[in-house]
């Protein structure tokens, strides 16, 4: 299954332990305030699997850590 969303959704998808991934796509544009990814989720595990980087965005991908 894949899920698309902003900040709330991966929240709300954390929170209720159902993603194994975590990939995520970072441009350095400051758009305004925006919201925090990781914020009321219990500190998540996660491990990094793989890191791609151009000089306009990088993309990282986690694995979820379910089992500690």
């Amino acid at each position: 299954m894949l899920v698309a969303g902003g900040a709330k959704t991966v929240q709300q998808f954390l929170a209720a332990r159902l993603l194994d991934e975590l990939h995520l796509h970072l441009v350095p544009v400051v758009l305004g305030g925006g919201e925090r990814l990781l914020e009321n989720v219990q500190d998540p595990v996660l491990e990094p699997v793989s890191v791609t980087a151009s000089p306009t965005v990088t993309h990282i991908k986690y694995r979820v850590v379910h089992d500690r």
